[in-house]
């Protein structure tokens, strides 16, 4: 008898799709509001990047540090967010060409002993980058929004003035 009420409710669920749209409203009545649609804040330039950790490289740092799973996992989420907001900002600044910037799919974070300033650069694969600076001797601090956006407009245009004052 399930399988005789299992048929008879998927029927009804077929004529109920069945059934033309409702008419539009009258001249006189307005539509209904629309559905909102949740879309990004906005569609920045970095939005799609993938940040990954170099786990070899906070395993085996100069400071000697150990930092725990799920700190790491924190510090990546925050780093991501930083970075993101970073890029998107030089984008909308003009210092950063978007094209250059939406080509990248990802970022591999390396903890770099002694690095003074956050250094971004291409590797074999244009699409994805490295970022290079202390962060295990820095206890996982990262850089602010200003020096990571230093570092991208450097990546992006290495022959400036400002990225000639910039040690790795």
């Amino acid at each position: 008898m399930r399988g005789g009420a299992a048929v008879l409710a998927g029927a009804a669920l077929l004529a109920a799709c069945d059934r033309a749209p409702p008419p539009p409203p009258p001249a006189n009545q307005t539509a209904p509001a629309a559905i909102n649609v949740i879309r990004p804040a906005s569609d920045g330039c970095a939005d799609g990047w993938i940040v990954a950790l170099d786990p070899d490289s906070f395993a085996n740092n100069g400071a000697g540090r150990h930092f725990a799973a799920t700190r790491l996992g924190l510090f990546r989420d925050q780093l991501e967010k930083s970075v993101r907001g970073a890029m998107n900002s030089a984008c909308t600044e003009g210092v950063v060409a978007p094209s250059a910037a939406k080509f990248v799919k990802s970022l591999a974070v390396r903890s770099a002993s002694g690095a003074s300033d956050p250094t971004f650069s291409a590797g074999k694969d244009q699409s994805a980058l490295r970022l290079e600076w202390s962060f295990a001797e820095n206890d996982l601090t990262i850089p602010s929004e200003m020096e990571l956006r230093d570092g991208l407009v450097c990546w992006s245009a290495p022959q400036s003035d400002q990225c000639a004052e910039r040690e790795p």
